[in-house]
């Protein structure tokens, strides 16, 4: 659709005077305007101007610039709506009616997990290590108190945190839900990390026990990218043996460094976006 355009008549502001008889009413002139159709609002501010004074100008220009800083400020605060949730004893706001307790030490032989009770209505449902919100949703690493041993000394309590993360939901009849994760190559030495919508872990696959690299859409449910970098020997039952994915700024990229199981860095991208490490070894899909 094409512009209107033409001449408009503007009468000048007149400026009232009261040391002098008021001044006879000057001629009109007139000025060319150009308007876009979709621009009601601008068409209105535009009309306004005067051919003495621009302070309508420069509202028009104050307000179009606060609507745009409010528009990337709600933007940016949409995309970083994904975080590590801090725990601390108090309510629970992801689920009604819930709070943690105090945080214990859970020990075994191999590690330790600080755990928080998850009380619901005066009663422990389960205890929780990690958490992690995404777009109104919220992950959770459990813990499992020892059956075999109650409290050790110090307060610190027999136990172990899970292998897996899972969905911490609400069902209709208000029941708590916990729907672990069922993605693909998982191992217990996956030492995950999230950014966004996505979590970047390191997994296990096939009989050879080939080592990989992936990453997972927590949104949508679905693995978005995955390389193989090839068969390990891990002797070890040390979680945090390789280390955590590194993200990039933009949530585009996970950096995997290999170099413990004398694997190369392996820099790993959404599909489109980042960059891919030149070393590309061998992409079968993972499942």
């Amino acid at each position: 659709m094409l512009p209107r355009y033409g001449w408009q008549a503007v009468r000048p502001r007149r400026t009232r005077h009261f040391s002098s008889p008021p001044r006879p009413r000057s001629k009109a002139k007139f000025r060319w305007f150009l308007v876009w159709p979709r621009e009601a609002e601008a068409q209105a501010r535009w009309t306004q101007l005067r051919v003495n004074g621009n302070e309508p100008m420069k509202n028009y220009v104050t307000s179009s610039l606060l609507l745009t800083i409010f528009a990337v400020a709600t933007s940016a605060a949409a995309q970083t709506h994904s975080h590590e949730v801090a725990l601390a004893p108090g309510n629970f706001s992801f689920i009604d009616r819930s709070r943690l307790g105090t945080p214990v030490i859970f020990v075994n032989e191999i590690d330790v997990h600080s755990c928080l009770p998850l009380i619901v209505d005066s009663k422990t449902i389960t205890w929780i290590t990690r958490a992690y919100e995404v777009k109104n949703r919220v992950f959770v690493r459990r813990c499992e108190p020892s059956t075999s041993a109650e409290l050790l000394a110090a307060g610190n309590r027999a136990g172990e945190a899970n292998d897996t993360w899972e969905r911490a939901s609400v069902d209709a009849r208000r029941h708590i839900r916990f729907s672990k994760l069922r993605l693909p190559g998982w191992s217990f030495m996956s030492n995950p990390t999230f950014c966004d919508s996505y979590i970047a872990y390191w997994g296990l696959h096939g009989a050879a026990n080939d080592l990989t690299v992936s990453i997972y859409n927590l949104v949508t449910d679905t693995p978005v990218a995955s390389r193989v970098v090839g068969p390990v020997s891990l002797e070890t039952d040390n979680e945090a043996y390789l280390p955590e994915p590194i993200w990039d700024g933009n949530c585009s990229t996970a950096a995997f460094d290999g170099r413990p199981v004398n694997k190369d860095k392996i820099d790993l991208a959404l599909p489109g976006l980042g960059r891919q490490s030149s070393k590309t070894g061998r992409s079968p899909r993972i499942k």
